[in-house]
């Protein structure tokens, strides 16, 4: 294969997808026995019960969903930004205020993050993770 062709790279591209395709969707299964509970890939073998299954649904992000987390994260940014413009006229100034705005930065988060639930994405996550930072003091 030469180096630099497009016919090249787009075959080895086309094979690592086929390649990585199985292992995107996985649906884990929780068995019950004699020796206790596991979790395991294939289904449970004779003597033990099945007690739950998980996941095994790749999702894609729709325009649609896309939008909304675009749209979320504005929100947020709007709310942080108007916690920081309080912060700014002296809130911080008074004995004890800045952990409560970090207090109130991590509550934040963590509404954030229970509405996203398990489909928040890496930016969701660093940006609040940035913004309890910022807000607790701690150094980056």
């Amino acid at each position: 294969m030469e180096q630099g062709t497009g016919m090249g790279k787009g075959i080895l591209a086309a094979w690592l997808l086929l390649v990585a395709a199985p292992a995107v969707a996985q649906t884990i299964h929780r068995c019950t026995g004699a020796e206790g509970t596991v979790f395991q890939s294939a289904p449970c073998a004779a003597g033990q019960q099945q007690t739950n299954s998980y996941g095994g649904q790749p999702y894609a992000i729709t325009p649609q969903r896309q939008q909304q987390i675009q749209r979320e994260q504005r929100q947020a940014r709007t709310r942080v930004q108007r916690n920081a413009a309080v912060r700014e006229r002296g809130a911080v100034g008074r004995s004890g205020a800045r952990g409560g705005n970090c207090e109130h930065m991590k509550a934040q988060r963590d509404q954030a993050m229970r509405q996203l639930g398990n489909r928040r994405t890496y930016e969701q996550i660093s940006f609040w993770a940035t913004e309890v930072s910022r807000a607790c003091n701690h150094r980056r």
